[in-house]
C-alpha cells in the first residue's frame, strides 16, 4: 500500500494563540502553582494541567484564536497531502481550538485530530511521543513529511526519536529578523508558517 503523504502541526501557539489562558497562566494562583508542577514534571502532572485547561474552556474563559496567515498556509498545502494537528490538549479542547480559532473546516478527518492522551500520553517532550505518533499514523495509512511545533524542547524530541519524519520545523516566531527558512542540525528554523512554503517550492 502506497503510503500518503501527511503534514502534521501542533495547535497551541503554532496554529491557534490562546491569549487568555496566557493570562490565567500568569494571574491565577491555583493555575500557575499547576503549570510550575507540569513544566518540571510533565508525565506526573499532564493529566491535572490539561483538565484544569479544559474546565476553563468548558466555562468560557478560555477563546482561541488564529494566528494570522495561518489558514492561507495550511490551504495551500491541503493539495499537496493530508493536515493533521498532534497536540497536548484533549478530546475535547483539542477540536474546540480549531473551532473557535476558524480552522477546524481543514481538519475534516478527525482522526488526524490527534490528542497526545489518543496514542498513549506521552508528552511531547518525550521523544517515545513522536514514535508512538508515527506508528498510529503509519496504520492509518500515512507517512509523516513535516512536524511543526513552536517549542524547542519538543524540536529536540522529536529529532531525538528519530521518526521518520521528512522534515522537522521549528516555528521561532520571536525570530523577527528571520528573513527565510535557517538549517539547522536536525531540523528548521522559521519565524512564520508561510517560511515553511519556501522550501517545498
Amino acid at each position: 500500500m502506497k503510503m500518503k503523504p501527511i503534514f502534521v502541526f501542533d495547535a497551541y501557539k503554532t496554529l491557534a494563540d490562546c491569549p487568555d489562558w496566557d493570562r490565567i497562566k500568569e494571574t491565577d494562583p491555583n493555575v500557575m502553582e499547576l503549570a510550575k508542577k507540569w513544566y518540571a514534571d510533565r508525565k506526573t502532572w499532564n493529566d491535572a494541567f490539561l483538565a484544569k485547561f479544559d474546565e476553563y474552556c468548558a466555562q468560557g474563559k478560555i477563546i482561541s484564536h488564529e494566528i494570522p496567515g495561518t489558514r492561507k498556509v495550511l490551504e495551500q498545502l491541503v493539495g499537496q497531502g493530508a493536515l493533521c494537528v498532534y497536540s497536548s490538549a484533549t478530546e475535547d479542547s483539542l477540536p474546540a481550538m480549531l473551532e473557535q480559532s476558524g480552522l477546524i473546516d481543514l481538519f475534516p478527518d478527525r482522526r488526524l485530530v490527534i490528542p497526545a492522551s489518543r496514542i498513549g500520553n506521552m508528552p511531547k517532550t518525550y521523544p517515545e511521543a513522536f514514535r508512538l505518533l508515527n506508528e498510529y499514523l503509519k496504520r492509518e495509512g500515512f507517512e509523516i513529511t513535516t512536524y511543526t511545533d513552536d517549542g524547542a524542547d519538543i524540536i529536540e524530541a522529536a529529532i531525538k526519536s528519530q521518526a521518520p519524519i521528512q522534515r522537522i520545523y521549528h516555528l521561532d516566531r520571536k525570530a523577527k529578523g528571520l528573513a527565510g527558512p535557517e538549517q539547522k542540525d536536525g531540523y528548521v528554523r522559521i519565524a512564520s508558517l508561510d517560511q515553511m512554503l519556501e522550501l517545498r517550492r
